[in-house]
């Protein structure tokens, strides 16, 4: 039935003259009478009290279509004119609150919803403020929203105060007029279950996104094994899309030994598994892709009442891993094996031979060194035996420019082969079927002497920058390792020539103070007897045997000087073939006593810009080593002049030098034979080499066993720009 407006009735007339009748009663003393007529009147204003309170009630309660507010002013009656039946249904079942208030926020009607949502009664609802069931900081969100409702439309967010709390709630406003008064109509919407539901899709979407971005391969099995879901890792390491597959077949997996190998027997029953597997290692025998090594975990996947649902299996890849290990393992093997002392070329065949095939197909080291460019090759044939070839090859000049220009160029990068614009050793390596090529530089100390090259002939693989690291790391230790084994090589020698030369010094040393000892002897004896002629030619020996010993003390302080960078160079113009004649006819008696004659070819005014003292010098030393090592045979000078050059060369036919021995001549302290016949310090042709390096040019040896040598010193006739200054220092090279 259609509610219907409770009124109160109006008080009626006879009340007010019963009560003028019980006034004129009293006036006339019927005390009985008035007393009577005050209990009547109070029983007719407690009844209409009751019809009163009623009437409120009906109204708060919803079951009347007005309401009475009552305030300052007095009672209000707000009636919604043209309410049916259907609308108020409608209102009172919507799963939203609904409410109509004053502009000012005081409620003339709530739906049931609203009221359970703010968890107070419907009566109490009804007449009371909105702002009481807001947090008074969003007070200003609703002031802002009624104002909206009052010219159209608005709609905001705020928290209301509800039994379980604060909910987050929605408020749509709308305009409407209740009688004379404009009111504003609200719907409320409940924004928890939307927010959890939020919520729930963000976590799942962070959850999914993570199973997508995690390194690890993670499928899920439902309980008969089957791969439900599997992220992009998974993908990528099965090579395939593994969905709907069972999972054994999947990813066929083979049990790692103990050893290290693993076992071909299938692993299976991995999604079947009731215990939760942690890390056991296996290999994924994949088809058309390499096997790799993995780590394999299992989780049972169940409901929230414990229901068994399936598996979770992760599979992390280690090869990796494995394979950095075998890198490390390998690298400290090569390095404890190039520490060995082994000759250069056994090094460079082991060096090689470790690295194919394991991690080349082809692989070459090639080292400068004083015999010549030392070459080790490793190659895999057809039949897939390895061939290990090792060399050593004259003529290092070019080789040293191109390990040079690897160096400066720093050119550590995969060289991707397609047959054009390519070097000669590349191209045949691209005809025999070569597809990549790495080539790294040996350097030490700031300069290249060496290079490594792998080369891989695999079609469906290419070199990498893993691929590329693991070669720049072998370089650098190769050169390491070469490098300190030449320098504690070169230590050695250093130290055996040290040895060498105390015991050549001390005798050279010895030789002229004994004869020294013996002259002053016998000339303390003849000046007794008297003998003037024979006094005076012992004390010319004496004079040439201290001044050999002044020799030797001169080329050790030259020396010296010359390793402390401290060698004066005093430049001034003089004539070379004047410089030349003078030195050697200083040794014209020595050279008729050993049996050999000076025969000098000078050509006249080959001036130019020298230091005479050190060209003195240096003549002075290759002169007494042609007739040290002259064999008694006639000693060729010769001096020729060119525009812009001189040249010097002085020819013995004596002895002859070694063909291994011709690189080290003008080392100091070396001596080209341990004969004791021959003395010296081994620093003569040393202190020449300096000389005429200082003065801006090149000396060279040419010489045969049995056929003599031939020292040609080249000199330019200006100073060098480098060094024009009258006086400047050298040191050794």
């Amino acid at each position: 039935m259609k509610k219907t407006t409770s009124r109160a009735r109006p008080r009626r007339p006879t009340a007010k003259g019963a009560e003028n009748k019980a006034h004129a009663g009293s006036q006339s003393g019927g005390l009985k009478t008035s007393s009577r007529a005050m209990r009547k009147e109070i029983e007719e204003l407690r009844r209409r009290l009751e019809i009163a309170e009623m009437t409120l009630n009906a109204i708060r309660s919803g079951e009347a279509d007005a309401l009475v507010i009552s305030g300052h002013d007095g009672d209000r009656v707000f009636t919604l004119k043209g309410t049916d039946q259907p609308y108020r249904v409608l209102v009172e079942s919507m799963n939203e609150g609904a409410v109509t208030v004053t502009p000012d926020g005081v409620l003339l009607y709530s739906n049931r919803h609203f009221a359970d949502l703010i968890g107070r009664p419907l009566e109490n609802v009804m007449g009371a403020s909105l702002y009481d069931a807001i947090p008074m900081g969003e007070h200003a969100k609703l002031d802002a929203l009624l104002r909206q409702g009052k010219t159209g439309a608005g709609k905001t967010e705020l928290t209301l105060s509800g039994p379980r709390g604060a909910i987050s709630a929605q408020l749509s406003a709308t305009a409407i007029q209740v009688d004379e008064l404009a009111a504003v109509c609200i719907v409320v919407t409940d924004l928890t279950e939307r927010r959890h539901s939020e919520e729930l899709m963000a976590s799942e979407n962070l959850a999914r996104s993570i199973l997508e971005q995690a390194p690890e391969s993670i499928v899920v099995c439902d309980g008969e094994g089957r791969i439900t879901r599997a992220n992009r890792s998974a993908v990528e390491l099965c090579g395939q899309n593994p969905l709907l597959r069972q999972f054994d077949d999947a990813f066929p997996l083979r049990r790692i030994r103990h050893e290290g190998r693993w076992d071909p027997t299938p692993v299976t029953g991995i999604s079947g598994e009731r215990e939760t597997l942690r890390s056991i290692g296996a290999i994924l025998a994949r088809p058309n892709l390499p096997p790799v090594e993995v780590l394999i975990s299992t989780y049972p996947l169940s409901t929230s009442d414990g229901e068994p649902l399936g598996r979770v299996i992760t599979l992390t890849d280690i090869s990796a891993l494995a394979r950095v290990k075998q890198i490390q393992s390998f690298l400290a093997d090569i390095s404890s094996m190039l520490a060995q002392p082994l000759e250069l070329e056994d090094k460079l065949a082991s060096l090689v031979r470790a690295v194919v095939p394991e991690f080349a197909d082809w692989c070459s080291a090639e080292l400068v060194d004083p015999r010549g460019l030392v070459r080790a090759v490793a190659s895999l044939r057809g039949d897939r035996e390895l061939e290990v070839k090792s060399e050593v090859v004259e003529g290092i000049d070019d080789a040293t420019e191109r390990f040079e220009s690897l160096r400066r160029a720093n050119s550590r990068a995969v060289q991707i082969l397609r047959g054009s614009a390519l070097s000669d050793q590349a191209r045949e390596l691209y005809r025999r079927g070569a597809r990549s090529l790495i080539t790294i530089p040996m350097t030490a100390r700031g300069s290249a002497f060496g290079a490594i090259t792998l080369a891989s002939f695999a079609t469906d693989h290419t070199y990498g920058p893993q691929d590329l690291a693991f070669a720049e790391e072998l370089g650098r230790r190769a050169a390491n390792a070469i490098d300190n084994a030449r320098l504690y090589r070169e230590a050695q020698d250093a130290v055996k020539a040290r040895d060498e030369f105390m015991s050549i010094a001390a005798h050279e040393m010895r030789t002229p103070l004994m004869a020294l000892t013996l002259q002053l002897g016998t000339l303390m004896r003849m000046i007794t007897k008297g003998s003037a002629e024979s006094v005076e030619q012992k004390i010319q020996k004496a004079i040439g045997q201290t001044d050999r010993l002044a020799r030797l003390i001169d080329h050790l302080l030259d020396v010296s000087r010359i390793t402390a960078g401290r060698l004066v160079l005093e430049s001034a113009e003089c004539d070379l073939s004047e410089v030349v004649r003078e030195s050697a006819e200083r040794f014209a008696d020595e050279a008729s006593r050993a049996g050999s004659e000076l025969l000098m070819n000078l050509e006249p005014n080959v001036k130019g810009r020298w230091d005479s003292f050190r060209l003195e010098q240096m003549v002075t030393n290759l002169v007494s080593n042609a007739i040290k090592y002259g064999d008694g045979k006639p000693i060729e000078i010769v001096v020729e002049a060119a525009p812009k050059a001189a040249r010097l060369v002085v020819r013995d036919n004596g002895i002859g030098i070694a063909e291994k021995e011709l690189h080290r001549v003008f080392e100091p302290f070396h001596r080209s034979t341990s004969d004791r016949r021959y003395s010296g310090l081994g620093l003569g042709l040393h202190i020449t080499s300096q000389i005429v390096r200082a003065h801006g040019g090149e000396i060279q040896v040419k010489s045969e066993v049995g056929s003599g040598s031939s020292f040609i010193v080249e000199l330019p006739r200006q100073a060098p720009a480098s060094a024009s200054k009258s006086e400047r220092t050298f040191s050794a090279s």
